[in-house]
């Protein structure tokens, strides 16, 4: 559950914040929760043992973070959902800088209690080994960029660009700002930036994520979908089954796999894994929209396609979210939505065309004829210029294959 912020300051709820996510990393290997389906619980009275049945789990854990000056004290308690009955619980005052030992101390505490050795060593193997932030400043601000990051629009990315620039400035070892600024230069070509400019710099960042921390399963996943856009896929594949090793619980790492299995021939796994990661994190942020949208549709599961992009807000959407919406109406045979889905496509992104994606990284030649077919039969153009040959033979070769 996420921690509550005595103090009510807004930086030490984002420091709050940013100790229930570490947790939650941290215990991947008991399937935990993703914090922003627990979010919604913050600061509210809760009935545990509705909130257990609501979210389907056994256990809590919760606590409070309070800081004054430069000291802090950090309390938690793991309550068994299902009678209420508090199993453990602890209290820690200390420095500020102490903050991120202290997550290793209630891992280790907390896992302790959960039961199963494997899963007890695994977690505590995974706190010990994650390198903790070195500077508290570099790592709040850390946490504001992510802010960003996690509801994207194209300021919002600028913006995060930014930030995490400046806390690597403060921090160059955080691994985590590495692997998120490798994320935020992807995230700009949904906002129209050049892909051969952005993708040089994502990978940097990604590579750099894993060789500050190799024990980060967030550090290798965003490395394994750089390598993926090359199309290198096996060494792609072999990042993404370490990301999974080293966080099998985490539903970010979850639904990156999922958004690849259609590419790795196994386009219904992709759904599968899709739905694995929505039950960890049914509240999820709209910055993961993308890869749910990408697994359900290349399944063939437009319903579920078209309830992920009806739920991304509107100025988060790109012109992939745009193009499948349609698409999706179209594959549905749901001609008159498909059409008033297409207007609307084109009413954002005026240039859509099937050819729109004929040469888009990321995707095999089954998922762009997919594509293509689709949006042809949602109504789109074919083709912007007929001048234009490359992409002529590649939206050919794609509707030929």
């Amino acid at each position: 559950m996420p921690f509550d912020n005595i103090g009510g300051d807004e930086s030490s709820g984002r420091l709050a914040d940013g100790i229930t996510e570490d947790l939650i990393t941290d215990l991947a290997d008991f399937y935990v929760i993703a914090r922003n389906s627990t979010a919604v619980y913050a600061g509210k009275p809760i009935d545990v043992r509705q909130v257990g049945a609501d979210l389907k789990v056994r256990y809590m854990l919760e606590g409070s973070v309070q800081r004054a000056a430069d000291q802090i004290r950090v309390t938690a308690q793991l309550i068994d959902a299902k009678t209420g009955v508090h199993i453990w619980s602890d209290r820690w005052d200390r420095p500020s800088e102490d903050v991120f030992a202290l997550q290793t101390e209630i891992v280790k505490q907390a896992a302790s209690r959960l039961g199963g050795t494997g899963a007890i060593m695994e977690a505590e193997h995974r706190a010990a080994q994650r390198k903790r932030p070195g500077n508290l400043s570099a790592y709040e601000k850390y946490l504001l960029a992510r802010e960003r990051l996690m509801a994207p629009t194209k300021e919002g990315t600028d913006e995060a660009i930014g930030l995490f620039k400046q806390v690597l400035d403060e921090d160059p070892k955080l691994a985590r700002a590495w692997a998120d600024l490798a994320w935020a230069y992807d995230h700009t070509t949904w906002f129209g930036a050049d892909y051969a400019t952005a993708h040089p710099l994502a990978l940097e960042a990604a590579q750099r994520a894993v060789d500050m921390d190799p024990m980060d399963g967030a550090a290798h996943a965003v490395l394994a979908n750089q390598i993926l856009y090359d199309g290198d896929y096996g060494r792609g594949k072999a990042e993404l089954d370490t990301a999974l090793r080293l966080n099998p619980g985490s539903a970010n790492i979850l639904i990156l796999a999922a958004s690849w299995a259609s590419t790795f021939g196994d386009p219904e796994r992709g759904g599968e894994l899709a739905d694995q990661a929505i039950r960890l994190d049914p509240n999820y942020p709209p910055v993961m929209a993308g890869s749910f949208y990408i697994a359900y549709f290349m399944a063939e599961r437009y319903k579920d396609t078209l309830r992920v992009i009806d739920k991304e807000p509107v100025e988060s959407r790109t012109r992939l979210s745009w193009a499948i919406r349609a698409a999706s109406y179209a594959a549905l045979d749901e001609r008159e939505k498909a059409e008033a889905a297409k207007k609307e496509a084109l009413t954002h992104h005026p240039d859509l065309t099937a050819e729109s994606f004929a040469n888009e990284p990321g995707f095999n030649e089954t998922e762009r004829k997919k594509l293509a077919e689709t949006m042809l039969a949602a109504g789109f153009a074919a083709l912007r210029f007929l001048k234009n040959l490359p992409a002529l033979q590649s939206l050919s070769v794609c509707l030929n294959a």
